[in-house]
């Protein structure tokens, strides 16, 4: 809170060097209502796509996903992307056979010598940054998240998607908002 009286009355001077996280400039949201299923081995797959045209070329976006995912047999991974280049992955560590994923859900269990009729389902959220700026206003931004099944997966609803009160059927989104720097 700024001063009431004086030459800076009702201002907020901030120091030099100093910035100011001012808020929230805009939001999109995508939301995702179906059972989607999830190709196997190595495909990954549209889930939501959220396109927001930026108001400032200074400002950042947080993007926050809910994907609920249901895996029948070992991992499904989710990664982010910015105009088509993932971001916030995990690295590789040398290793080419590793999938790079923002979040993952391993549905194999120990206990389980397949790993088959676990038929997890479970949601994955999460709060990331993408921390390059904008480089226009008039350019819209396209983030997507996708996800990946070694084996099979879908998403809203569990891997059995039989038709039964223990079977779920849920809602995935995503929003991103554009905050001021």
């Amino acid at each position: 809170k700024g001063p009431t009286t004086g030459s800076n009355a009702n201002t907020i001077t901030i120091p030099s060097g100093q910035t100011l996280l001012s808020g929230i400039i805009q939001s999109a949201y995508a939301e995702l209502n179906t059972k989607q299923s999830i190709g196997t081995n190595g495909v990954w797959t549209d889930v939501l796509t959220v396109s927001i045209t930026p108001k400032s070329t200074n400002s950042k976006f947080i993007l926050c996903p809910s994907i609920n995912v249901g895996v029948g047999y070992f991992t499904m991974g989710i990664r982010l992307l910015r105009d088509g280049t993932a971001f916030a992955i995990g690295d590789s560590t040398n290793a080419s056979s590793r999938t790079q994923s923002t979040m993952t859900w391993n549905g194999h269990f120990a206990g389980s010598s397949t790993g088959t009729n676990v038929h997890q389902q479970v949601s994955l959220a999460g709060s990331f940054e993408s921390l390059a700026s904008a480089s226009d206003t008039t350019t819209a931004i396209v983030f997507k998240a996708q996800a990946w099944a070694y084996a099979s997966g879908v998403i809203n609803a569990s891997q059995n998607d039989s038709d039964s009160s223990s079977r779920h059927r849920t809602v995935s989104s995503m929003v991103v908002y554009e905050v001021m720097k």
